[in-house]
């Protein structure tokens, strides 16, 4: 692991990943615990299937909310690189981090249980 990250092939991350889940990992950063991420391939799944759209829809910024909730997960749970994700969504680097940061400041503002509407 280097900087957050594990370094290695799918098989090994794979391996790690039942590695930790047999482990007390009670002192350890949540961060450290996750040796795979979900590809680039795999996020648009499950986007498309909380917003009951095509996976092909995703990123074609017709679906606003879906487009961003995307873009997000591609920067945030796989990790990848503003310049990825841009090329990926066919918009601008900064566009992706005005995504970023609007979707953060709008987490942040949600209830803990999760009900009601935003703050």
């Amino acid at each position: 692991m280097h900087g957050q990250i594990w370094l290695g092939s799918e098989a090994f991350r794979a391996r790690m990943a039942r590695l930790v889940a047999s482990h007390d990992l009670h002192d350890v950063p949540r961060i450290q615990t996750q040796p795979s991420r979900p590809t680039p391939e795999v996020l648009p799944g499950p986007v498309a299937q909380r917003f009951e759209l095509n996976p092909d829809e995703i990123l074609d910024r017709t679906h606003q909310p879906a487009f961003q909730a995307a873009v997000y997960l591609l920067r945030r749970v796989a990790n990848l690189p503003l310049k990825d994700v841009s090329a990926l969504a066919a918009v601008s680097i900064s566009r992706i981090s005005r995504i970023q940061s609007t979707t953060n400041r709008e987490l942040l503002c949600w209830p803990a249980d999760g009900a009601g509407g935003w703050v």
